[in-house]
């Protein structure tokens, strides 16, 4: 499973919890731990970058 897909299946998970067709990018937080040479990292997400994934999520899983 790639980050992007992770990313995804997280904001999928937030949406059915909250009984909310498309998330809200101000509503939400996104974070991820990532390990680089031995180092664990953590980043969370942008709005801007929520509202990226939130763009890709619509278009995956939302039938218009």
């Amino acid at each position: 499973m790639t980050l992007e897909e992770g990313l995804l299946l997280a904001l999928k998970t937030l949406a059915k919890s909250t009984d909310t067709e498309i998330p809200k990018s101000e509503k939400i937080e996104l974070a991820y731990l990532t390990n680089k040479d031995g180092e664990v990292y953590q980043k969370y997400l942008t709005e801007k970058e929520i509202e990226e994934l939130i763009k890709l999520y619509t278009q995956k899983y939302i039938k218009e």
